[in-house]
């Protein structure tokens, strides 16, 4: 899960950020920003470094999965907002939640974040 959907079966974090790589107008935001703020079209890289976490949590039943969901969008809106300060060029806003920020999996996140982005904090 994602965080950033109401689909209990969500897809892969690769099939997510593939998402943003296509031609789409309205699915293609890494695609724009490269064009936009690296002037380089993404047929040109050589490689693309992809960071994934999880699975966070166990699978969820159909009553806990709201609850899950909010955990993993609130632990998504921490990281993004950690990256940020971090001096991190961030894609698009930050994940909207009111849930609260689940500190034990976030030291968890962090951890294995902070292991190739060495600025994090």
């Amino acid at each position: 899960m994602t965080g950033d959907t109401g689909a209990a079966r969500v897809q892969s974090a690769a099939n997510h950020v593939a998402a943003h790589l296509g031609f789409s107008l309205f699915a293609s935001a890494l695609r724009k920003s490269m064009q936009r703020k690296q002037h380089s079209r993404l047929e040109d890289c050589r490689s693309l470094d992809f960071f994934a976490f999880g699975p966070v949590y166990a699978d969820a039943s159909s009553a806990d999965y709201p609850t899950m969901r909010g955990n993993v969008t609130a632990l998504a809106r921490h990281l993004w907002h950690r990256m940020q300060v971090s001096g991190y060029d961030m894609l698009n806003t930050p994940v909207q939640t009111t849930a609260t920020l689940d500190v034990t999996r976030w030291n968890d996140v962090c951890a294995a974040f902070k292991r190739y982005f060495a600025e994090l904090h």
